[in-house]
């Protein structure tokens, strides 16, 4: 609750109190102002602006969603594989890939 009245103070505080020349136009406001109907964007970006972004950016974004994909797949036949893979019963092979996908954290404690 406090957190709300503090939001509310500050929304207040910078709409009211605040020079007109410190705060920062949104979006609305932008086109709202803009006159010029040829500028508003489009709901596709423009080629030439993605051809702008560095080839890294595109490599490093292709390559995580693939990964993802892939692991995603992974994560979803992982008892089917260690059931197959290892001879295992299924409940066994169900605890194991469910503890896969547990991350542990270890923090060692260094006495003083």
């Amino acid at each position: 609750m406090k957190y709300r009245i503090e939001n509310c103070v500050y929304v207040w505080w910078t709409s009211f109190h605040l020079p007109a020349w410190t705060r920062i136009p949104t979006g609305r406001q932008r086109v709202l102002k803009d006159d010029n109907v040829s500028r508003r964007r489009s709901m596709f970006p423009d080629p030439a602006q993605l051809k702008a972004i560095p080839r890294l950016f595109w490599l490093v974004a292709c390559t995580q969603l693939l990964q993802a994909g892939t692991v995603g797949g992974f994560n979803g036949l992982s008892a089917d594989i260690i059931k197959e893979t290892r001879g295992s019963t299924d409940q066994i092979a169900g605890y194991t890939s469910a503890l896969q996908q547990v991350s542990f954290s270890v923090d060692t404690v260094v006495p003083k």
